[in-house]
C-alpha cells in the first residue's frame, strides 16, 4: 500500500487555502467500525434498488438475463445438457458459473436470483471502497469512488450481462492485493486474498473481460514493482517511488525478487483455482464455433461515433448498444477525476489509471485509433468480439481518479485555481456539446423515458440536455463549498448529487421500491400450455423441436429455457454450439438455420431427431421456407396459435401483442436412438455433403434410417449387420446420463442422436464399449444380438482434473491465509505502525 503525504508539489501554502484535515471532516468515521457502517450503507442502497424483486418475489429477466442467466439459474444441470444444440457441454460453458462463490452462496444455498444479480454491483462498490481507502486513507474519497463505480452505466445499465459485471467487480480487490503485497508484513495473506479474487474473477463466467482484467492487473503489478524497486538497506528505510515518502513499514517488505515470486504465485494460484472451468473450456476451444476465429469487423464490434462521444456528459444521447458502450460515470466523478489528474506527480497510480481509462475509451472508438489494430495481435485477444468491452477500464479508472481528487480536496492539497480550471474545462465541453446538439438535432437522437429512441433534440431545453447543466451546477457548488468550508454536510451533498445523477441517467424508472428492470413472476418462468403440449408430444421418442428463426425470437421454448423446462430442442443460445453441428445444420449460435435445411434431400433435421419446427409469422415471408414447408409431403402443419413469452401460463389466453406461431411436423424425423444395418467410413466434409444431398460419393442413395457414416479415423470392426426386428427405447435422459434399452435379433450399429464430445463413455450391460462418431456429429456403438441396457455417461477427465486442481488451490490459499494469521511476520511494533497511520 502507498501512503499519502501532506506535502505536494502543487499544494498551496496553508495560509492561502482554508481547509480541514481528514479527521476533522470525517469526524466519527475514524474507527474501524466505520468501514462496516459504510459497507452496510452500500448494502442498504443496493437492497433498496432491488427491493421490488426481493419483495415480489420477481425474477430479473432483462435481455440476456432472460435468454441465458435466469434459465441457467433455474436448471440443476451442470455437466451436459441434452436439451439444447443436440447436446451442449455445460461443463465448459463459462456462463454456467456453478463454482463462482456469490452464486454458491446466494444461488445454491439461498436460492435468490435477485441476490445473485445484485451482488455484482454491490461487490464492485465495496471492493472499490477498500482499494481507494488504502491508497488515499480517506473514507470519504473511498465511499465516493465505490458509489461511482457501483452505480455507473457499466454496472447497472449493463447488468443484463451478469457475467461481465461479476468479472469486473473483482478488479479492485486484485489491485488492492498487489499493493498490499509490496508493503504488508503478511505477504502470504495477500497472496491468498489476491488468488481468491483472481479465481473468482475467472469463475464469474465471462472469459473476455477476465482476460482484460488479467492484462490490466498484470501491468499494474509490473509498474508497482518497478516504481517501488529502489530497495535500500533494510536498516535505512525504503522510499516508495510512487509517493515520494519514506515508509518505515517498507523495512519488512520482501526484496524485489521475493516480490516478483509472491506476485507470480498469487496469479498462478488464482488461475489454477479456476481450473474447474478453465480446463474444460480449453478443451472445448477447438470444437465450438468460435474456434474458427472472427472477422476483423466482429473483433472490433460496435464503436463510439463522434456524436455518441457526447454521451460521457449527456447520457441520454443514444450510444447503443449501451450494453456494449457504457460511458456515463457522473458529472461529479468527471470533475473530481480531472482534479485527481492534476495531482499526477503525487502517486504513480494516478498516471496508471489515467492510462487505463484512455485505453478503454480508445478501444471503444474502434478503428478511429490505432489501438484496435495493435490489439488484434495481442495474445488471446482475437478470440473475442467487441473491443468496446474495455470500457470498464474507463469506469473504474475515472472512479479511482475521482477518489484521488476528493482526497486532495479533503487535505487542502488542491488549489482554487485547479478547481476553477476543471470547472471551466467541463463547462466549455458541455456548452459546446449542447450547441452542436442544437445545430444538428437529427444526429443526436435521445433516449426516451424508458430507454427507447426519442424524436431527436429540438432545443437546448430538451430534458436530456438541460438537466445535465443542473447537475453540473450542483456538483460545482458542492465542490466549491468543500474547498471553502469543508464539513460532513458538504460531503453528504456531494454523494446525493452523484447518486441522483447516476440513477437519473439510467433508462429505467426509479420508484419508491427501487429500479424498474424487466422482471417475471414465478408463474411466467414456467412453460406455457403450448410448450407443455410440444413437450408431451416429444416425450415418447424424446425427439426434438427447433425454432428455425432462432431461439432469441422464439416465444414457445426461448433460448436456454429448454434446459430448465427439459424440453429437447436442436437449437439453443450461446457460443458453445459444436462446430460440426453448426456446419452440418448451417446453424448460428442463436439456433437459426438456413432455409435450405428444410429441403427434401437434406436429412440433417432427421438425424437431429427434429420432429417439430416452430415458425413465427414473419419467418414465413421467406419464399424458400414457404416452398418447402407448404410444398412438400415431408412437412405437415401440426398446430397454429398465438402466444408470447409471458402469456398462456396455465391456460390459452387471447392477449394483445402475442405472436402468430405455426408448428410443422417433420414426418421423416428419426427417434432419439435407432439401429442401422450398414456403416460407411467417410471424411467429415464428404459426410456433410452426403447428409445434405442424400447421396453417397459414388452416386448411390443414402438413407439415414438404415445406414450411418462414421469418421474414417476410427472405424468399427464390422461394417455390415443383420439386426432383423429391432427396437430402441429411451429410459432416462439426465445431466450427462442417457439410458437406452436396445433389442435386436442379430445385433447392429446403434446411433444416438447426441453430439459426440470428449468424455462420453458407453457401457453395454455394464461393460465398456467404444464410441464412434457417426453422421458427422452424433454417437454410435456396436450392440450384440438380444436385449441390452446401454448407458451413455459424461465422465470428462478435464472436469475431474479441474475439480481436483481447483480444490487443491483453494486449500493452499486457505492454508496460506490461516498461517499468516497465526504466525505474523511483522518486525515493526504495531504501535509504531498505528502512530504512522495517525500521522498520515
Amino acid at each position: 500500500m502507498q501512503w499519502y503525504t501532506h506535502r505536494c508539489v502543487h499544494t498551496p501554502a496553508p495560509s492561502k487555502v482554508q481547509g480541514a484535515a481528514p479527521s476533522d471532516i470525517e469526524g466519527s468515521l475514524s474507527s474501524k467500525s466505520a468501514h462496516l457502517l459504510i459497507l452496510l450503507a452500500f448494502t442498504a442502497l443496493f437492497t433498496w434498488l432491488f427491493a421490488r424483486f426481493f419483495l415480489g418475489p420477481l425474477y430479473l429477466a432483462e435481455s440476456d438475463l432472460y435468454e441465458n442467466g435466469l434459465p441457467i439459474f433455474l436448471s440443476p444441470i451442470w455437466k451436459w445438457s441434452s436439451f439444447e444444440f443436440s447436446g451442449l457441454p455445460v461443463l465448459a460453458d463459462p456462463a454456467n458459473f456453478n463454482f463462482y462463490l456469490p452464486n454458491v452462496v446466494f444461488g445454491e444455498l439461498l436460492r435468490s436470483w435477485t441476490a445473485v444479480v445484485m451482488s455484482g454491483p454491490l461487490l464492485a462498490a465495496g471492493l472499490t471502497y477498500a482499494y481507494v481507502f488504502t491508497v488515499t486513507r480517506s473514507k470519504m474519497a473511498a465511499m465516493f469512488s465505490g458509489l461511482a463505480y457501483g452505480l455507473s452505466e457499466e454496472m447497472l445499465e449493463r447488468l443484463r450481462h451478469i457475467n461481465h459485471v461479476h468479472v469486473i467487480a473483482w478488479l479492485p480487490l486484485i489491485v488492492l492485493s498487489l499493493d498490499r503485497l509490496r508493503v504488508s508484513g503478511h505477504p502470504w495473506r495477500w497472496v491468498a486474498i489476491g488468488a481468491f479474487a483472481v479465481g473468482n474473477c475467472i469463475l464469474a463466467g465471462h472469459p473476455q473481460p477476465a482476460l482484460y482484467v488479467m492484462y490490466c492487473t498484470g501491468v499494474y503489478a509490473v509498474v508497482g514493482i518497478v516504481t517501488g524497486s529502489g530497495i535500500r538497506d533494510p536498516g535505512s528505510g525504503i522510499r516508495d517511488a510512487g509517493s515520494g515518502i519514506r515508509d518505515p513499514r517498507r523495512i519488512r517488505n520482501p526484496r524485489t525478487l521475493h516480490l516478483i515470486a509472491t506476485t507470480t504465485v498469487m496469479f498462478a494460484l488464482g488461475i489454477v483455482m479456476s481450473a474447474v472451468k478453465a480446463l474444460p473450456l480449453i478443451e472445448a476451444r477447438t470444437m465450438v464455433v468460435r474456434s474458427a476465429g472472427l472477422t476483423f469487423e466482429r473483433f472490433v464490434g460496435p464503436s463510439l461515433t463522434a456524436p455518441q462521444a457526447f454521451s460521457f456528459v449527456f447520457p441520454t444521447v443514444l450510444h447503443g448498444p449501451t450494453t456494449e458502450l457504457p460511458t456515463y460515470v457522473g458529472i461529479a466523478t468527471l470533475l473530481l477525476a480531472l482534479i485527481g489528474v492534476s495531482r499526477l506527480r503525487t502517486d504513480w497510480r494516478i498516471a496508471f489509471w489515467l492510462s487505463m481509462a484512455l485505453v478503454g475509451i480508445g478501444m471503444a472508438l474502434g478503428t478511429s485509433t490505432p489501438l484496435v489494430d495493435l490489439a488484434y495481435y495481442v495474445p488471446l485477444y482475437s478470440w473475442f468480439r467487441n473491443l468496446a468491452r474495455h470500457m470498464f477500464l474507463f469506469a473504474f479508472g475515472a472512479s479511482v481518479l475521482a477518489g484521488f481528487g476528493l482526497a486532495g480536496l479533503q487535505r487542502s492539497e488542491v488549489s482554487p485555481r485547479a478547481l476553477r480550471v476543471t470547472l471551466v474545462v467541463v463547462a466549455i465541453a458541455m456548452v459546446s456539446g449542447a450547441l452542436v446538439i442544437r445545430g444538428f438535432p437529427t444526429a443526436f437522437p435521445l433516449e426516451g423515458p424508458h430507454g427507447e429512441p426519442g424524436p431527436g433534440v429540438l432545443s437546448l431545453l430538451t430534458v436530456g440536455v438541460w438537466i445535465q447543466f443542473a447537475v453540473l451546477t450542483a456538483a460545482a457548488a458542492v465542490l466549491v463549498w468543500m474547498m471553502r468550508r469543508p464539513s460532513p454536510m458538504s460531503f453528504v451533498a456531494l454523494v446525493v448529487v452523484l447518486v441522483v445523477d447516476l440513477l437519473n441517467a439510467l433508462p429505467y424508472d426509479i420508484k419508491p421500491d427501487g429500479i424498474e428492470y424487466f422482471a417475471l413472476t414465478a408463474e411466467q418462468t414456467q412453460p406455457s400450455v403450448h410448450a407443455q403440449a410440444i413437450g408431451r408430444d416429444l416425450e415418447p421418442t424424446h425427439a426434438r423441436a427447433l425454432a428455425i428463426g432462432g431461439t432469441h425470437v422464439d416465444d414457445v421454448v426461448p433460448a436456454t429455457f429448454a434446459r430448465a423446462w427439459r424440453i429437447p430442442i436442436a437449437g439453443g443460445y450461446g457460443a458453445m454450439l459444436i462446430d460440426r453441428l453448426s456446419r452440418l445444420a448451417t446453424m448460428g449460435t442463436n439456433g437459426e438455420v438456413r432455409p435450405a435445411v428444410l429441403a427434401n434431400e437434406d436429412q440433417t433435421l432427421d438425424l437431429l431427431a427434429v420432429k417439430y419446427v416452430i415458425v413465427n409469422a414473419p419467418q414465413l415471408a421467406d419464399q424458400e421456407r414457404r416452398h418447402w414447408l407448404y410444398g412438400s409431403d415431408r412437412w405437415r402443419e401440426a398446430a397454429h396459435f398465438r402466444t408470447s413469452r409471458q402469456t398462456d401460463r396455465g391456460m390459452d389466453e387471447d392477449v394483445a401483442g402475442e405472436t402468430d406461431v405455426t408448428v410443422f411436423e417433420n414426418r421423416r424425423a428419426l427417434p432419439r436412438a435407432w439401429i442401422v444395418e450398414t456403416v460407411t467410413p467417410m471424411a467429415e466434409a464428404e459426410a456433410i455433403r452426403t447428409v445434405k444431398e442424400s447421396r453417397l460419393p459414388d452416386g448411390t442413395s443414402f438413407d439415414a434410417h438404415h445406414a450411418a457414416l462414421v469418421d474414417s479415423a476410427l472405424v468399427p470392426p464390422t461394417l455390415t449387420f443383420s439386426p432383423g426386428a429391432s427396437a430402441v427405447s429411451v429410459g432416462r435422459i439426465g445431466d450427462g446420463d442417457i439410458e437406452l434399452r436396445v433389442t435386436s435379433q442379430g445385433g447392429g450399429f446403434l446411433v444416438l442422436s447426441e453430439n459426440a464430445y470428449p468424455g462420453w463413455r458407453a457401457r453395454i450391460d455394464g461393460s465398456e464399449a467404444p464410441i464412434y462418431r457417426a453422421d458427422v456429429t452424433l454417437q454410435g456403438v456396436v450392440v450384440p444380438a438380444g436385449t441390452h441396457r446401454v448407458d451413455f455417461t459424461m465422465e470428462s477427465r478435464m472436469l475431474r482434473w479441474g475439480l481436483i486442481v481447483s480444490a487443491l488451490s483453494a486449500i493452499i490459499c486457505a492454508a496460506l491465509f490461516l498461517a499468516s494469521q497465526i504466525r505474523p511476520r511483522s518486525t515493526i511494533p504495531e504501535q509504531q505502525v498505528e502512530r504512522h497511520e495517525r500521522s498520515v
